[in-house]
């Protein structure tokens, strides 16, 4: 017969014993079983379940230094044109490391496959929501039920009319919209401790290609640049905006084919969503309560 002490000796050691198995395992399952096991990535993973477990992003697994890239994808609906047209929108998705944006491409692609298989008339072509019915852009719009998705709304009746005046202040502003639009999604995001801004290292952003000549695409950058990392200044009022990342490293702008790059595809999809929605008047409470979507209306 054990004494007592000893049997406690014993029965704590098991415990603390188990604890760390559950560790390893729990680990193994979210980095691989190939991913070395080391004091660093132990503390990484910790904080991971500390993260999850305060409802923060489920993509928020960081080894190296617990940096996160993000990736914007994004598109438009409408023409801007306020003789003709009430609205103009952008729609996009925003990921929150390469694991997130791969699980939602898969998702995207398999819901494409299905749609393809039970519409023989759109082999070979690409699907875009203008050339599919209601009942499959619903069933591509479920596909991204769980990612972060924002959108621009602008009423164009209440933009000055200068703006339409030339093709350079229409784009000035459309860039300025696109980057309000994807600093509002982020700043929302940051006070639901969604994103950590500290943690954030690179923005990556893709967008449907559009006629936007070379130094507008170059402009758009420095804009999303300035607006994101380094801040801006009102000089009528003179008020410095704060930057969102303070430690961001590098803003990336690609224009894509969305025939060749499924995501922004998927952002077709959004971008008619909200356009259809500001179109018939409804409000967005659904798609922001439960679609995880971030809106924003212009010119208030």
């Amino acid at each position: 017969m054990l004494p007592d002490n000893c049997l406690t000796i014993i029965v704590t050691k098991l415990f603390f014993k188990s604890i760390d198995i559950f560790e390893k395992f729990g680990y193994n399952n979210i980095a691989g079983r190939n991913t070395l096991y080391t004091r660093v990535t132990e503390f990484a993973f910790k904080r991971h379940i500390d993260v999850v477990g305060h409802g923060a992003a489920f993509g928020g697994f960081f080894i190296a230094g617990d940096f996160l890239n993000i990736f914007v994808y994004s598109d438009e609906s409408g023409v801007f044109d306020k003789i003709h047209n009430d609205k103009f929108v952008f729609g996009g998705l925003i990921f929150l490391g390469k694991d997130e944006k791969d699980t939602a491409c898969r998702k995207y692609s398999a819901a494409e496959k299905i749609i393809y298989k039970n519409n023989p008339d759109l082999s070979g072509k690409e699907i875009k929501a203008s050339g599919v019915s209601n009942s499959d852009k619903n069933k591509l719009y479920r596909s991204l039920n769980n990612c972060y998705k924002f959108g621009v709304v602008i009423d164009q009746h209440e933009v000055l009319d200068r703006i339409f005046t030339s093709k350079k202040d229409k784009q000035r502003y459309l860039d300025y919209a696109y980057k309000i639009g994807v600093k509002h999604a982020f700043k929302n995001m940051i006070g639901q401790k969604i994103i950590d801004p500290d943690k954030v290292e690179n923005i990556y952003f893709f967008a449907d290609e559009h006629t936007t000549a070379t130094n507008g695409r170059y402009e758009l950058r420095e804009s999303l640049e300035q607006e994101l990392k380094s801040g801006t200044y009102n000089y009528d009022w003179r008020i410095f905006h704060e930057p969102v990342f303070t430690r961001l490293k590098s803003v990336d702008v690609k224009f894509c084919n969305s025939s060749t790059v499924t995501l922004v595809r998927a952002a077709d999809i959004i971008a008619n969503k909200i356009y259809y929605i500001s179109q018939n008047g409804n409000d967005f409470n659904d798609e922001i309560n439960r679609h995880h979507m971030y809106i924003k209306h212009l010119p208030k």
